[in-house]
């Protein structure tokens, strides 16, 4: 068995190897140090070598991975080096196909499992693509044979006729994926919704009460939630009427993020969000979180109370990420099983186009339902992109278009209960 570690940074600085602080390190079974591995994410890190720019092509585009990426990369691939142990295997000598009919079909069939059932179609899809990385860096480093991964097929006619052959390139882009099957989402009604966070509050207290449901208000991730500022909270009366609250963020946001900033301080991105929602943070700014700056303040004298908006009602330190979301999770009257602050995201995004689609079908003076499908749809996608995704920040091709499938869904039952609720009206020969 592997295990993961984390470097401590404040040790590895003042030695000249503060570039690599953030790179957690690997120990084999034996707790012996995982040198190729190790190698290999220290390189990973500082870009010494990058899946898209292996041979230093000048158009390559690459990024050095974040803090959390690479610690994501050694998590997966502690739980390769884990299998090879548990099933004798050896990476040196594995090949791409072995790869898929081992460690890839292992976790597809259920017996590479910790519950002993088949894993998500993406979690399997990025570890083995990480392991891809991991052998391919190996080879270009001379440390196996070349690692040649299947690309595509093509087919090629000879005179005896025609004959599949296999493609092979040593890039990431590769065959064999196990196939993403887009669930569809579940958003839950404005019953299930008000039900789950009153039981919340009244076992968690209203302010974790309140940090749930700024994700639902606001399409902010977990994390940005936990690491906003009080200050950050514009004052409602800058608000001019009719407009929607605005609210720029920045402090657990993805993208941009410098490696060991205590600030986890990313890409700035604006908000757009309901004033009466705004009002309800401004009231708890004024009153709430004074009265736990001043608990703060009694237990804690001379020093000086957290930034932080979200503060513990009896202590006056910060909300964790951990607290908010057993807070949101450990509900017994959930929506739905698997309700998550993620989830909640989903939510917001959906309700929001809705609520849009059907506030420009007023402007043009007909009701959303009732207009041509294509349109709606087109519709629905040009708001996506000009207001979904700059609000939730990066969202894939494959959510949008989930989010696109639950509106057309959403319209196609609404038309199915008005034509219902006309035919028992007898106005339906």
């Amino acid at each position: 068995m592997a295990f993961l570690f984390r470097r401590d940074p404040a040790l590895l600085s003042p030695i000249g190897f503060g570039s690599v602080g953030h790179v957690p390190f690997l120990l084999n079974h034996d707790m012996s140090y995982a040198d190729e591995v190790n190698r290999f994410l220290r390189e990973r890190a500082l870009l010494d070598w990058h899946p898209n720019n292996r041979h230093g092509e000048a158009t390559a585009r690459v990024r050095a991975p974040a803090e959390n990426t690479i610690f994501a990369i050694a998590r997966d691939l502690e739980n390769f080096l884990t299998y090879m142990e548990v099933n004798g295997l050896d990476w040196r000598a594995m090949d791409y196909r072995q790869v898929l009919r081992t460690y890839q079909a292992d976790q597809n069939n259920g017996s590479w499992s910790e519950r002993g059932v088949p894993l998500a179609p993406a979690t399997i899809n990025r570890r083995v693509g990480y392991v891809c990385e991991f052998l391919s860096w190996a080879g270009d480093r001379g440390l196996r044979p070349a690692f040649l991964i299947l690309e595509s097929r093509s087919t090629v006619r000879d005179r005896s006729g025609t004959a599949t052959t296999h493609r092979f390139h040593d890039v990431a882009g590769r065959a064999g994926r196990v196939r993403e099957r887009i669930e569809r989402l579940r958003i839950p009604t404005v019953a299930e919704i008000d039900t789950w966070l009153a039981e919340v509050e009244a076992k968690r207290g209203k302010t974790k009460a309140l940090a749930c449901k700024t994700i639902l208000e606001t399409g902010m991730r977990l994390e940005e939630v936990a690491l906003l500022r009080a200050a950050q909270v514009p004052d409602p009366g800058t608000i001019l009427p009719g407009y929607p609250a605005r609210m720029d963020i920045c402090y657990g946001t993805k993208g941009s993020r410098q490696v060991g900033d205590p600030d986890k301080k990313g890409k700035q991105r604006l908000l757009r969000f309901g004033v009466d929602f705004l009002h309800t943070l401004d009231d708890y700014r004024r009153l709430r979180r004074a009265k736990a700056v001043a608990a703060f303040r009694r237990n804690n004298p001379g020093k000086r109370p957290s930034d932080i908006l979200f503060l513990s009602e009896s202590t006056g330190e910060p909300l964790t990420k951990k607290m908010i979301y057993d807070a949101w999770t450990r509900a017994e009257k959930l929506p739905f099983p698997g309700w998550s602050p993620h989830a909640g995201r989903h939510a917001f995004a959906c309700l929001l186009l809705l609520r849009l689609i059907h506030e420009e079908g007023e402007r043009i003076g007909q009701s959303a339902a009732t207009l041509p499908r294509s349109v709606m749809i087109t519709q629905a996608m040009d708001l996506v992109q000009m207001y979904v995704r700059p609000i939730l920040g990066h969202v894939s091709e494959q959510t949008t278009a989930r989010y696109l499938e639950w509106v057309a869904d959403h319209f196609m039952v609404a038309e199915h209960r008005a034509a219902w609720a006309h035919y028992l009206e007898g106005n339906d020969a």
